[in-house]
C-alpha cells in the first residue's frame, strides 16, 4: 500500500531525524494518527493527518522538494566549512 511513496518517506524520515528540532513537534501526531486509524474513524484520521503534514509543509518550506542528497551535500559542507565561513554563509 505504501510503496508507491515509501521513497518519499525514507527521504522525510531522514530530513526529520538529522535535526531534533525538525522532527519533534511532529513525533506526537504519530500515535495520535495511528489510533484514529484503529478505531477506524476515518475524518478523525484524516484531520490529525492534515495536521501533521500542514506542520511538515510550514517546517521545510521552500526545501520541501529538495533532494535528500542535495540537502546531505549542503549539510556536510557546512559541517567541513571553517568557523569563519559559518560566519558569513
Amino acid at each position: 500500500m505504501l510503496s508507491s511513496i515509501s521513497g518519499m518517506m525514507f527521504e522525510m524520515m531522514l530530513r526529520s531525524n538529522s535535526d531534533p528540532t525538525i522532527g519533534e513537534p511532529g513525533v506526537p501526531h504519530h500515535p495520535e494518527i495511528l489510533e484514529a486509524i484503529e478505531a477506524r474513524d476515518v475524518e478523525l484520521a484524516r484531520r490529525r493527518m492534515r495536521k501533521h503534514l500542514t506542520l511538515a509543509l510550514r517546517t521545510y518550506g521552500k526545501d520541501l522538494d529538495v533532494q535528500v542528497d542535495v540537502m546531505a551535500r549542503h549539510h556536510i559542507e557546512a559541517l567541513l566549512a571553517g568557523p569563519e565561513d559559518r560566519a558569513q554563509g
